[in-house]
């Protein structure tokens, strides 16, 4: 089993280079500036943190997830890829979802643009929308109903608690991303005054 996830992983972030190697062969090298980070030799955390990132905005997200959840329930060969195959398929409908609503967006903000909005177009747009923020909702409940099947009972238990602390984990970097921008909107406090010297 390990030695399965590990290829699956380095198989998904050879991939992940791959696709970046094109932009990065056509862009224009920058002359590193003497004394600064960019003109040091990378470090390797800097490379793996660099690598990581890149993973994730194509994709590796989900890969990473399919490989925790892989790890936690002790899957084997095909239920790791089974599991795999089910979240892109989430992963893609929750991109359809996502279009669609920013397509109704559009066309509501544009028949709000007009000097007589239809009303009853309005509201079957604002029901659509609606439709769809309540099925990107559901996309999560979902997504472990689908891993659920085909699991043996300790399977399915051990990913109960495995969501309960995915859920946590959510949550508490949704509410640190809520602080940080808290803190990015309060302004800086004033310099604390020098008390004035006695003549």
């Amino acid at each position: 089993m390990r030695t399965t996830a590990i290829l699956l992983a380095v198989a998904c972030a050879l991939l992940a280079c791959a696709v970046d190697a094109p932009a990065q062969a056509t862009a224009p090298a920058a002359t590193p500036r003497a004394g600064t980070l960019e003109g040091s030799p990378p470090s390797r955390r800097g490379e793996a943190a660099g690598l990581r990132e890149r993973f994730v905005r194509r994709g590796g997200g989900r890969i990473l997830l399919a490989l925790r959840i892989a790890e936690a329930l002790d899957l084997d060969e095909q239920q790791t890829i089974r599991v795999a195959t089910q979240l892109r398929a989430i992963q893609d409908r929750r991109r359809a979802l996502v279009d669609e609503r920013n397509d109704l967006e559009t066309r509501l903000a544009s028949e709000l643009a007009k000097p007589s909005p239809d009303r009853a177009r309005l509201e079957s747009l604002t029901a659509d929308v609606a439709e769809r923020d309540r099925n990107l909702a559901l996309l999560p409940e979902e997504a472990f109903d689908e891993i659920a099947k085909g699991l043996t009972p300790e399977q399915r238990a051990k990913l109960v608690l495995l969501r309960s602390k995915l859920k946590a984990q959510v949550q508490s970097e949704r509410d640190r991303r809520a602080r940080a921008a808290d803190d990015a909107d309060e302004p800086a406090s004033p310099p604390p005054r020098r008390p004035k010297r006695a003549p």
